[in-house]
């Protein structure tokens, strides 16, 4: 294989991650986009755009940042960004956070398999759990392969549904900003330019130690740095489409569930039935960085008390599942965004006012 086209196969394979990372059970099932983006009307995509060039910023520095001063602990990265007292304590917020997003993806596995199949909500999440128990006992490098590989067909899939869903019915998105004002929609935040800011923001708890990880194990800063672009223009090019498609449905979506399955089921009940378990794999790529993150705070990989760490934080985290995911999302991402708020101004600081010199993988003081 040339030197071009195995840059660009790991370009892809960061890219991926990161997107598959963030696509979880909120994007894949529809109900993330419309409570940030859809329901604001035609703001949206005011809102779209904002969140792309924060997401393609943060992929870009963080993950260059990763390789050039090797971050691959949390410690590390968050010191880095943030110094050591900021640094500190979002090094614990964050294992906390991350078990909220795990409860938040098992939730949304088990609505996926209720709303569509009318199985008990509680077999999906244990379903979930079970496969998100498997693969994080099989390290992190396993792991960025899967949902790498998994991360470029949910959004095939996504825009599929988003793109067929609103071309065939450009009636609907031509009366949508009408229609939506007759409509309770629940809404993340005030206004679409807060909410555009807040999508991007809320992540990045989470994202900054995962970006930084991958990118320390990248060949190249050029490689790493590329790979984080790819994937946050494509990730928020995805979220555009399929806000297109739900506004122009906006009727008929507004208070399901799973508004992206219900989408797909009016195109096609075959094409349901795929994509159920392609919102599955979403939940699925979430998930499972999530528990290992969480666990990896607690014990070191590969030792027997990682093990029993994953196993106590999933049975702990399936009890929180059985709430609904609605509520769980409008809850846990949109008070998080104003926290990643803070993350974001230690980042631009960080970038652009007090540059640090490539490290041989000491934390820097801020």
């Amino acid at each position: 294989m040339s030197g071009n086209k195995m840059e660009l196969r790991d370009i892809v394979r960061i890219g991926g991650a990161y997107i598959a990372f963030q696509i979880g059970s909120g994007f894949a099932t529809g109900q993330e986009i419309m409570q940030f983006f859809t329901s604001f009307g035609y703001g949206s995509f005011g809102a779209c755009l904002i969140s792309m060039i924060i997401f393609t910023f943060v992929g870009i520095v963080i993950t260059k940042a990763g390789k050039e001063h090797q971050l691959d602990t949390q410690t590390k990265a968050f010191q880095f960004y943030c110094g050591k007292k900021l640094g500190f304590f979002f090094e614990w917020f964050t294992p906390f956070l991350m078990f909220c997003v795990y409860v938040v993806m098992l939730a949304g596995s088990g609505a996926t398999l209720n709303e569509y199949y009318g199985l008990n909500s509680w077999i999906g999440t244990i379903l979930m759990a079970a496969l998100a128990v498997g693969t994080a006992l099989m390290g992190l490098s396993k792991l960025v392969d899967i949902i790498g590989m998994i991360g470029p067909v949910i959004v095939v899939f996504a825009c599929v549904v988003g793109l067929v869903s609103g071309v065939t019915n450009l009636d609907g998105f031509m009366a949508a900003g009408e229609t939506i004002q007759n409509l309770t929609v629940v809404k993340s935040s005030a206004n679409w330019a807060i909410s555009g800011l807040l999508y991007a923001s809320y992540p990045l708890v989470t994202l900054i130690p995962f970006l930084a990880n991958m990118g320390a194990t990248t060949k190249s800063k050029e490689i790493a740095a590329k790979g984080g672009a790819f994937g946050g223009s494509v990730l928020i090019l995805s979220v555009m489409v399929m806000n297109f498609g739900l506004l122009a449905n906006i009727g008929s979506v507004y208070n399901k569930e799973i508004p992206s399955l219900f989408l797909a089921d009016q195109i096609s009940p075959l094409l349901a039935a795929v994509f159920s378990i392609i919102l599955c794999a979403g939940i699925y790529t979430t998930a499972v960085p999530m528990l290992f993150m969480t666990c990896g705070k607690i014990a070191k990989e590969g030792t027997k008390k990682f093990n029993i760490t994953v196993l106590v934080v999933t049975a702990v985290a399936i009890c929180f599942g059985s709430l609904p995911f609605g509520q769980l999302v409008n809850i846990i991402y949109p008070y998080t965004g104003y926290m990643g708020l803070i993350l974001l101004v230690c980042i631009v600081y960080r970038t652009f006012v007090k540059k640090a010199p490539a490290t041989n993988g000491e934390a820097v003081k801020a």
